[in-house]
């Protein structure tokens, strides 16, 4: 009666302990990755259509239009044939289904037409940003509300060299959203 007691006693404690393990792992190991680049985390190169319309078919969600410039970290100087990759949450989805990737043109503008973003739970829907300059990447984020636009923290701390062209400008059309987002390089 004894060894089945202790045989009993060590299986729950080794087991508490896998457990234990089970959780703590993956949650370090995403922190040990929360440095890397986010695409690099969530997606491959091949999963990024080349287009700057990444509206699809059948989507029933209001369409958005986002346009805008990316200067380089002086907030002055536009930068041509710069690669943007922009991805989001599909409309009525948790999937990653909305990823594009173009360039900028001679003036640093770039512009892209996609479908509303669902949101996580407890965030704005958003959209985010890779931009890659001569192998320097930057991100950023564009949060979307009913009338607004908005940008965090991170995206004033690192653009706010911009001054007035900053904060995004947003415009409510009946079957489009359009808004101007400027980005820095870093």
């Amino acid at each position: 009666m004894n060894s089945f007691k202790s045989s009993r006693r060590n299986f729950l404690g080794k087991s508490s302990v896998l457990l234990a393990g089970g959780f703590l792992l993956p949650s370090s190991l995403a922190f040990a990755n929360a440095e890397k680049n986010t695409t690099e985390l969530l997606f491959t190169e091949k999963d990024f259509e080349e287009s700057n319309d990444i509206r699809k078919p059948f989507a029933i969600a209001k369409s958005v239009k986002v346009w805008g410039k990316i200067f380089s970290k002086d907030g002055k100087t536009p930068l041509a044939n710069t690669q943007i990759k922009i991805w989001h949450l599909s409309p009525k989805s948790k999937q990653y289904g909305h990823l594009g990737k173009f360039t900028t043109n001679t003036k640093g503008e770039y512009t892209f037409w996609t479908d509303f973003p669902d949101r996580e739970e407890g965030k704005y829907p958003r959209i985010h940003f890779e931009i890659t300059q001569e192998g320097r990447v930057t991100t950023s984020e564009l949060l979307l509300g009913n009338d607004e636009a908005h940008i965090t923290s991170k995206h004033w701390e690192k653009n706010n060299v911009l001054g007035k062209k900053l904060f995004p400008i947003m415009k409510n059309g009946s079957f489009e959203t359009q808004i101007n987002f400027n980005i820095t390089t870093n």
